[in-house]
């Protein structure tokens, strides 16, 4: 079983659980059991764990994987904007322990952190309303520490291969410091600040493709708007996406 990080995180509580099925199911039951705010499942392995679209998210042990139970008082519209600010922890993270992997660091939208074009990292938001009311956000995020999946056309990698030489513990430490202040800024004062954060790490005017169910999007990545969605550029036109799977374009 996990032991708790070194140090003390202030806000938070973790639950070291194990192994489990899922850290987001685990944390959806602590939840509606009425679990403090901030409460953190971290798992040593996942035997059912999911991302984005349904997929199944490979998780053998030596990796990190967490889902922190935030309640927010910020409306139902405005709260997958913490799959980017979550992306945007991440990035903090790694920048802030590798400092040699930053200049080959880049965000892609939604909530992709790449090191050198290859994903180290996945994030699932889901949000509920437990029977005791309330709106709750289940973040799911998991990163590849020791070992990465192998998915065709989209290249990942651990940050292990990339230098990271500390554990697993200070990775979620350093991870909650800076969730922490994200989510802080957030639930003060909106997205505004998240956004052009965001944006230092992602790589504006790349062409890329985007897929809606069996509607293939191509244009240029030309930013967020004001609440998180993709702005693609198509020639004169321009449209803004809430959803969606982006393929960025080699030229």
């Amino acid at each position: 079983m996990n032991e708790a990080p070194a140090g003390a995180i202030q806000g938070w509580h973790i639950e070291a659980v194990g192994t489990v099925g899922s850290t987001n199911d685990e944390a959806r039951q602590l939840a509606s059991d009425g679990c403090p705010d901030r409460t953190v499942v971290w798992a040593t392995e996942q035997t059912s764990g999911r991302g984005r679209h349904g997929r199944t998210w490979v998780s053998p042990p030596g990796n990190l994987y967490s889902s922190c139970i935030l309640r927010t008082s910020r409306p139902p519209a405005e709260r997958p904007q913490i799959g980017l600010l979550a992306a945007l922890a991440i990035a903090d993270t790694v920048a802030g322990l590798m400092p040699a992997a930053a200049p080959k660091l880049t965000l892609k939208w939604p909530n992709d952190v790449l090191v050198g074009g290859a994903k180290v990292s996945g994030i699932l938001v889901e949000s509920f309303e437990p029977p005791a009311g309330g709106g709750v956000v289940i973040l799911g995020m998991g990163v590849n520490v020791a070992s990465h999946p192998q998915v065709p056309d989209r290249p990942s990698m651990a940050l292990n291969q990339a230098g990271f030489g500390g554990t697993i513990e200070q990775l979620l430490q350093n991870l909650l410091g800076y969730l922490a202040v994200r989510l802080d800024e957030w639930e003060a004062g909106g997205f505004a600040a998240i956004r052009m954060d965001w944006l230092h790490w992602a790589t504006v005017g790349q062409p890329i493709t985007v897929r809606l169910g069996a509607e293939v999007l191509s244009g240029v990545f030309s930013g967020l708007d004001d609440s998180g969605g993709l702005i693609l550029a198509q020639g004169d036109n321009t449209r803004v996406l809430a959803a969606g799977e982006v393929f960025e374009n080699a030229g």
